[in-house]
Parts: C-alpha cells; sequence; structure tokens
C-alpha cells in the first residue's frame, strides 16, 4: 500500500502533525510491506508535476484539517480522479471553547494579516472554515480521530474512525530533567488551547490552597504564558518555561515531579491521550480529570473529579505519599507506555486504510 499524508502544522505551531502524519509515515515506512510520503498543504494545493506524480501513485490520501479554500478544490481535484481521500484531525472545531486561540478563525472565519505598512488587519473566509471542514468530511470517505466524541460530532456526515495517537518510545529513553531541582514540581506544559482547562477544572484554586499547605512545593508552567499570568500565587512560588525545541520536550516533561492534566468542557473530551502516555513513557506521575476520552487509561495513572476540593486532595495524597506513586509510575505507567510504541500500532493503520480504500463515497 502506497500512502499519502498532507499535514498542516507550520513549524512555528508544531505539534498534531508529528503524531498524525510524521510519526505513522516513519514507522510505515520501517515496515518495507508498505511505503508513505508526506507534504505539507501548501505543497498539496500547488500541484505541481512532482505532487501530482505522488498523489497519482498512491492508493490512499489522508488529509490533516485545512479542509477550506485551494485545499478543498484539491480534494475534489483528486476524487473525480478516482484517488481514496480521507480526513485525520484530533480536536473539537465545532465546540471550541471562545477563548482557545484558535476559536475566532474556525467559528467565525477570522483571519488577521500585516498590510503592506505592517499593520494588523482582519479580513473574514467566507464560507467559514468550519462549514468547510464539514463539506470536505462529506466529500472524503471517512474521518479518522482520536475520540468518540469527534465520531458522534460528526457522524451526521460521514463515518468516523478512532485511531489513538501512538509515540515514538526511543525519543524518551534515558532522558535527565530538563530543569534540577530539590523542591517538588507540580505543573504543566501545553499549547494555546488550554485556558479554560484551568480556570473551570477548579485547578487554580488547588495550586493556591496546595502552596499555602507544602512549602516545598512549587508550579511550573510552561508554553502557554496566560495559565501562568492568572496563577494568583507568590511570584517566588511559580515558574514559567517558554516554548522549547521538540527535542528538549520529554526532558521537560521529565522535570516535574507530578504532571497535572486538567480538562474542562466539550472541547477536552475530544483531546487525545498523548499528555499521559508521555508521562507513562517518562515514568512521570501525574494527575488528570476523569473524562471518557481517558478511561482506557485509568488502571494507568491518577485520576480526579474536577472541583478545587478534589483537586486539592488528590494533590495532597500524592505528595505526601510521592515515592509511592513515582513507583507506580515505573511498575505501572512505564509498562504501559511502552505498548504505545508506534511501530506496534501500524497494522491497525494499515488495516484501516484497505477499509477506506475499499469503501465506496457515499
Amino acid at each position: 500500500m502506497r500512502i499519502v499524508y498532507v499535514f498542516a502544522d507550520n513549524p512555528q505551531e508544531w505539534n498534531c502533525s508529528q503524531f498524525l502524519a510524521i510519526d505513522p509515515m516513519n514507522a510505515i515506512n520501517k515496515t518495507g510491506v508498505h511505503s508513505a510520503q508526506s507534504m505539507h498543504t501548501s505543497t498539496f494545493v500547488e500541484n505541481s508535476e512532482e505532487t501530482q506524480k505522488i498523489i497519482s501513485e498512491s492508493d490512499i490520501i489522508l488529509i490533516e484539517r485545512n479542509l477550506f479554500q485551494d485545499c478543498l478544490t484539491l480534494l475534489m481535484f483528486w476524487k473525480v480522479r478516482g484517488k481514496s481521500i480521507a480526513i485525520m484531525f484530533d480536536d473539537g472545531y465545532s465546540v471550541m471553547h471562545p477563548k482557545n486561540v484558535s476559536y475566532g478563525f474556525w467559528t467565525n472565519g477570522e483571519v488577521r494579516f500585516k498590510d503592506e505598512q505592517g499593520i494588523e488587519q482582519t479580513t473574514f473566509m467566507n464560507p467559514k472554515p468550519l462549514q468547510q471542514l464539514g463539506w470536505g468530511i462529506q466529500m472524503s470517505k471517512g474521518l479518522q480521530v482520536v475520540s468518540q466524541a469527534l465520531v458522534d460530532d460528526w457522524k451526521h456526515l460521514n463515518d468516523g474512525y478512532i485511531i489513538n495517537h501512538h509515540i515514538v518510545t526511543d525519543k524518551y529513553m534515558g532522558v535527565k530533567p530538563l530543569h534540577p531541582h530539590e523542591d517538588i514540581f507540580l505543573g504543566w506544559s501545553g499549547s494555546l488551547s488550554h485556558v479554560d482547562s484551568f480556570e473551570s477544572s477548579g485547578i487554580l484554586k488547588a495550586f493556591q490552597e496546595i502552596i499555602k499547605k507544602y512549602p516545598k512545593v512549587k508550579i511550573l508552567l510552561t508554553g502557554e504564558r496566560r495559565i501562568f499570568d492568572i496563577l494568583d500565587v507568590p511570584a517566588d512560588k511559580k515558574m514559567y518555561s517558554n516554548f522549547v525545541p521538540a527535542e528538549q520536550y520529554p526532558a521537560l516533561v521529565k522535570t516535574f515531579d507530578i504532571y497535572v492534566i486538567p480538562l474542562a468542557g466539550e472541547y477536552d473530551k475530544r483531546r487525545s491521550q498523548i499528555k499521559p502516555i508521555e508521562c507513562e513513557i517518562l515514568k512521570v506521575p501525574y494527575l488528570a480529570t476523569e473524562f471518557p476520552n481517558y478511561s482506557h487509561l485509568k488502571p494507568y495513572g491518577n485520576f480526579t473529579d474536577n472541583g478545587w476540593e478534589n483537586w486539592f486532595n488528590n494533590l495532597c495524597e500524592m505528595i505526601d505519599h510521592l515515592p509511592i506513586y513515582k513507583e507506580k509510575a515505573i511498575e505501572v505507567g512505564y509498562p504501559h507506555g511502552l505498548t504505545q510504541n508506534i511501530d506496534l500500532h501500524v497494522q491497525e493503520r494499515i488495516d484501516l486504510y484497505q477499509k477506506l480504500i475499499d469503501k465506496p463515497y457515499k
């Protein structure tokens, strides 16, 4: 089978495409049985002779999220030429919280740019990206996503199939903490879509009470500056680290003594398993909101209902018995993390792709 992944992320926002396209491509090519290639959506829409040759020789094309304007046109271009095309993404674009930095784009079609004088301007895409995404899903053979909630969101347009994110375990082996320390570090690192997760889960209030109770605890937040800014604890009790290069990210996660994964609202019910899995493979204890998309991980990690008292009580339990929870991370979490090596999950992707190839368009 010959597969082409069309990925959407740019270098400055790189994240989803690694798990949806690049890592699967590399794992498939390692088999020596099937082959895969990848290209950015900008290359796909240019539709050069080289691109046309790659696409024409493929058995299936998987396009990541950007099903609007020229990319949508190219979907139709290849569909009418008999190509099997599927869509893939891992976020709840139809249920975004207004504080998500991408809300204005997906929901209202807002596109910001700088004019010739360097002044930021705003224009609007019409039809809106969310509507165009729906058209693309409907015109495809199906949708690859990471949660049942995402399947349910789009089932009125097409069939959905769950493929969890998996990891290249070698990247996480032998990692040392990026920031060695003697205090107990609690915290989190993530992208620009988690403000409501912190505000609505109750964890911010829990952090305040934890700091009062435990003099040796400090809060480390990385990536999303807005969360650091709204955390109301003494300045010497919280630390901020900017985004780090991808090769340093495992060491950053390894820095935490307890990694927190607060979830809140409909958008978070659609997130992938990647954060807990990364903690598991790095032997880092984590505490996450007990949401349906994490239910399969319950035997391997630590979970809590939302509400600041629940977060506070569970964090106290883990801090008071930290050696026990670190041992659990080693003895229970880590072996499960090893099972999430993407090389062990190539066949389920191949099976899905073959199913989509064999399936007629609706």
